[in-house]
């Protein structure tokens, strides 16, 4: 099993504030621990990091 992190663990892996994480948490899974703390397994937000990865579109050359 994978160690859970804390919200602001989280945000700091996603290179957020932990004010962004709040917005953004809805999209992730999470585990809820008691009543308020929040835990992230870290494996999932490597795949929500994965899931939003971009790639580079070929440029337009100039007639090369």
């Amino acid at each position: 099993m994978n160690q859970l992190i804390d919200k602001r663990e989280a945000a700091r892996l996603l290179g957020i504030s932990p004010f962004s994480m709040n917005r953004i948490m809805r999209g992730l899974p999470y585990v809820r621990v008691g009543s308020r703390r929040v835990m992230f397994d870290p494996l999932d937000l490597q795949a929500y990091i994965e899931a939003r990865k971009v790639q580079p579109r070929p440029r337009r050359g100039n007639g090369e």
